[in-house]
């Protein structure tokens, strides 16, 4: 019952307009076997966010979506793929790391959250595995205004993302 009658984010790592096969992003393949379990599982939304690199924008989601392959599986799975660019504040869990941080606004709508991230390194952690893929979280530039106020404990940080009550 985790998903059923549930607002489901699917949290990809789109962190740049690249195709798939370039193997940057989560493929559009994993994303859609995703959605496609979830769907069965009986949620009532599925919306697909993220906040890639550089500017929040329509105009600049709706590229990388297109160029990520995500609007295939938009059109596959009937899921939202959004748009909207607002975002809101919401306290740290560990506020002596970081006080607080400003989260895209489908991800503080969401019932329950998917990440489906990708095995990357990073430059500020060596190897951030699926952790980092939520500080996609962060609306465009603020994530990296974000990452660098943390003094060098920036794994320390991403382990301080708020979490919904939900997690997959």
């Amino acid at each position: 019952a985790l998903f059923e009658g549930k607002k489901v984010l699917i949290k990809p790592n789109l962190l740049m307009r690249r195709r798939p096969e370039e193997a940057t992003t989560t493929h559009p393949q994993v994303v859609l076997s995703v959605i496609e379990w979830i769907k069965r599982a009986g949620a009532a939304e599925i919306v697909l966010a993220d906040s890639p690199g550089g500017l929040y924008t329509p105009s600049q989601l709706r590229s990388i979506y297109s160029a990520c392959g995500m609007e295939d599986v938009a059109k596959k799975s009937g899921c939202v793929l959004n748009l909207e660019t607002g975002s809101g504040t919401v306290p740290s869990k560990n506020p002596k790391l970081c006080q607080e941080f400003n989260l895209i606004d489908p991800v503080r709508k969401a019932d329950v959250i998917v990440s489906v991230g990708k095995l990357k390194t990073h430059c500020m952690t060596g190897l951030s595995g699926g952790v980092k893929n939520l500080f996609g979280c962060i609306p465009g530039l603020h994530s990296f205004t974000t990452a660098t106020r943390t003094n060098g404990n920036f794994a320390q940080c991403l382990l301080t993302l708020p979490r919904p009550s939900h997690r997959f």
